[in-house]
Order: structure tokens, then C-alpha cells, then sequence
């Protein structure tokens, strides 16, 4: 197999490292299984091991709200409401885009209701203090910053930080945007002048279309939200209008508000996720940046505003002292993958996968996370031969594919494998068959 990677042109040139090993730790195939590389999506794997070590995957996250300030006249409410952001990342997400996008803000408002509350004098003010103020990968590269994949990363989201724009052209003429979520105003300055397409978030509550449609057909454009906090604030100022509450201003803070301590507080709910581990499943199987990197985050909420640096030094000492790993055989960014900074080696992949089915949680709740054949995920249309058989998680950035995973051999047996792909100059389908040709090879030998 790996003689005819070598034979073809245009996989040969790329830096192959591939390393496969039975149970037993004996080897299957091997090359460059020392040498780091850089890893895409392969990447997640390690943030779920530390999100499954440090985390209860039967718990929620919690965001609660307060109501900050005292009672006024007619209804009105000398204060704010105060959404305390703790790294929920669900909010408005997937889990609720068929259905009502804000019903987990519904009884917040009918709490105020109850209270005869009418209108907010301050606003609602969404606190997110629990993470640090650096909400951009530091190596993300600036060309990816527009796109949902590359939202910023905050304490704080709500409809996975993105906004779609349906874009139906009409000749070189005025295309029709439609928005979600539909509070967001399009600008539409778009037309046949050569120029790139790109949807921009250009106000608090608009967006602009502007470059060239003269090859487009209909299309989705999804777009990175400018400031998460202030998505959040403005899903519940809809939510609390709707329920014939005016909410007014939306602000978002860092600290806890002025005057915290010596303003009343009053606790008028909360709003509860799902539970952690089933996230996992955004992250492995489906491969979200923000579910990983938010979740990645709030590891080290203990020690003062969750970071990507002390987040990464938990989970530094995780990977060597409790999955076993060599140091140096690693090198992590952030918490996705979208930085070419990370890189690791074949067998430190293989040696986190065995830790994964062997003595973390069970083998059975790693295989309901990552990607599968024929099910929704990364490998929906790949292998589907293994169906029930493969589990791995997949990566793509430019220039760089890679798989890891397990899969169950002919006989029955386990393997587990890592293979990564690196200086890549063709299309990445073609690398995808190649990496799945080995696969087989592996399985089926």
C-alpha cells in the first residue's frame, strides 16, 4: 500500500507518518511513527480525552441569570438582567435548530413575567468574565477569521456564534439574503464585479454581502459572529420582547458588573445544557471547533479565567503523567486543531487511543462519540464497508489530512492506527482514498 502512495506524483511528494498496532502492541505498518506532525481535527481527540478527565460527563453546564438592581414603578425594573456565560456552547445550537431556537430562555422571561416586571431599565447584561478576554486562536490564520469555523471563542454563544445568509442570485442584479437568526439585517452590496464573495457581520444586529455573484448558484454563507456575548444578550432581549418585556441595551462585561456586591441580586433561573459527555459527540463525530475549543477552555475555569494557556497546561500534565505519553511528543495550540501550531506523533495518537478504550471511560461510549460510517459525522460517506466496525476522528486544514482511530479487524481484533498526511499539494479527496485504502489494507489485510 504504501509503495503505491510512493509510486503516484501527487501523493508521493507529501510527508506520509502513519503508525498501526494490534492490541498486543505489535506492529502493523509503520513509517515516520516519531515524527511530528501536524494534526487538523485529529487534534479533538486529545481535547475529549482531557474534557472526559476533568469533567463530569453526567453534568450540565449551568448559566444562571439574576436580576441586578431593585424594583421600580409600573412594572419597571431598576437594574439589569444578568446572564452569567460559563462556556455553554449548546445555547440556540443544533440541538435546537428544527425547533424553538430560544426556548431555554422562555422561562427566564416567564419568571419576570410572574414578577410584573414590564421593562429593564439597564438592560440585559451578559457577564463573561469566567474567560479570559482572548477570544482568537493566536496562529488561526486571518483568511479563516470570517467563517463560523473560526468564531471567536468566548464564555459566552448562542446559534454556535454563526449567522447564515441564504444566497439566492438573480443575474448580475439585487440577490435575495435571507438571515438566520432573523433578528440580523442584511446589507447587500453584491454584483458581477470580479471581486470574492464574503458575508461580513458589519453592525450589532446587520450583516453585509458584498463581491461578486456572477458564478454563484444558491448557496449558504456562514459567518462568524463578531461578539458572542452580545449574540447571547440579543437572542434573550428577543425572547423577553416576545413576552411583552423591553429588555432595551444589551452590554457585555468582563468583570462582574459595578456595584455587584453592594446591588441586590436576585436569582431568577438558569439556563442548563445538555450534558458534557453527550457534547462530545459535536466534537468528535461532527468535529466542531466551538464545542471543542469552549469545552476545552473551561477545564481550567478553577483557576480564575479559563485560557487556552492554562487549559493547555492541564492538559500537558494529563497526556504525560496519566495517558502515558512522551514529552515532546506533543505539541498543542488551542483546542481543535484549526492552528498549523499542533503537532504530534503517530505513537503518541496510538498510544492516547489505547488509553481511550482501555482505561478511560468505557470503549462503548468512545465508539457512540467518534465519527462512524454511514452514520451523521465526518466518515458518513467513507469506508462504508466498516460500517460498525470503525471509529476514528478525521482532520482536514490546508494541506494536512489525517484519521486515528480503531477498527475491528477480519479476525476480530482491534487495531489501532494514526496516519497524517502533511505538505499535501492535491485535492484532498484524492488523500482521503489513499488514507482509506490503508484503512482497508488494516481491517481486511
Amino acid at each position: 500500500m504504501l509503495a503505491e502512495i510512493d509510486a503516484d506524483p501527487n501523493l508521493g511528494r507529501a510527508i506520509w507518518a502513519i503508525l498501526a498496532e494490534d492490541e498486543r502492541g505489535s506492529v502493523l505498518a509503520a513509517r515516520n511513527a516519531d515524527t511530528l506532525m501536524a494534526t487538523g481535527s485529529v487534534r479533538k481527540l486529545f481535547t475529549a480525552a482531557l474534557v472526559a478527565e476533568c469533567e463530569d460527563l453526567s453534568a450540565p453546564i449551568v448559566t444562571e441569570v439574576f436580576l441586578a438592581g431593585a424594583p421600580g414603578a409600573n412594572g419597571v425594573w431598576n437594574g439589569s438582567l444578568v446572564i452569567a456565560a460559563k462556556g455553554d456552547p449548546t445555547i440556540g445550537g443544533r440541538d435546537e435548530y428544527e425547533s424553538d431556537r430560544l426556548r431555554r430562555f422562555r422561562p427566564i422571561a416567564g419568571e419576570l413575567v410572574r414578577r410584573g416586571i414590564r421593562s429593564l431599565a439597564e438592560g440585559v447584561v451578559v457577564d463573561v468574565s469566567s474567560f479570559e478576554a482572548l477570544t482568537i486562536g493566536g496562529a488561526w490564520k486571518s483568511d479563516n477569521l470570517p467563517f463560523s469555523y473560526a468564531a471567536p471563542i468566548d464564555a459566552a454563544a448562542f446559534n454556535e456564534n454563526a449567522i447564515a445568509a441564504l444566497i439566492v442570485p438573480r443575474g448580475c442584479g439585487r440577490p435575495v439574503v435571507e438571515v438566520d437568526p432573523p433578528w440580523y439585517t442584511p446589507k447587500v452590496e453584491a454584483g458581477c464585479n470580479g471581486e470574492a464573495l464574503e458575508v461580513l457581520q458589519s453592525g450589532a444586529r446587520e450583516i453585509v454581502v458584498r463581491g461578486s455573484i456572477a458564478e454563484l448558484q444558491r448557496d449558504t454563507v456562514f459567518a462568524a459572529v463578531r461578539d458572542p456575548g452580545e449574540s447571547l444578550g440579543d437572542a434573550m432581549r428577543i425572547a423577553l420582547a416576545e413576552s411583552g418585556i423591553a429588555a432595551g441595551a444589551v452590554s457585555v462585561r468582563r468583570t462582574s458588573p459595578p456595584g455587584w456586591t453592594a446591588t441586590p441580586v436576585v436569582r431568577v433561573g438558569a439556563i442548563e445544557s445538555p450534558p458534557v459527555g453527550a457534547m462530545l459527540d459535536a466534537v468528535l463525530a461532527a468535529s466542531s471547533n466551538l464545542y471543542s475549543e469552549m469545552l476545552f477552555k473551561r477545564v481550567s475555569r478553577h483557576r480564575g479565567a479559563a485560557s487556552w494557556d492554562e487549559s493547555l497546561a492541564i492538559e500537558h500534565d494529563f497526556l504525560v503523567r496519566r495517558a502515558g505519553l512522551e514529552p515532546g511528543s506533543f505539541r498543542f495550540d488551542d483546542g481543535c486543531g484549526l492552528s498549523v501550531e499542533n503537532v504530534v506523533t503517530p505513537r503518541s495518537t496510538v498510544a492516547l487511543l489505547r488509553y481511550l478504550r482501555t482505561e478511560s471511560a468505557s470503549a462503548r461510549f468512545w465508539e457512540s462519540v467518534l465519527a462512524k460510517p454511514g452514520e451523521e459525522g465526518t466518515l458518513r460517506r467513507r469506508l462504508p464497508q466498516f460500517k460498525g466496525r470503525l471509529f476514528a476522528k478525521t482532520g482536514t486544514v490546508d494541506g494536512v489530512a489525517s484519521l486515528a482511530g480503531w477498527v475491528r479487524r477480519a479476525d476480530g481484533s482491534i487495531a489501532y492506527f494514526a496516519i497524517f498526511v502533511n505538505n499535501h499539494a492535491t485535492a484532498g479527496r484524492d488523500v482521503n482514498r489513499a488514507i482509506d485504502r490503508i484503512v482497508s489494507a488494516l481491517a481486511d489485510p
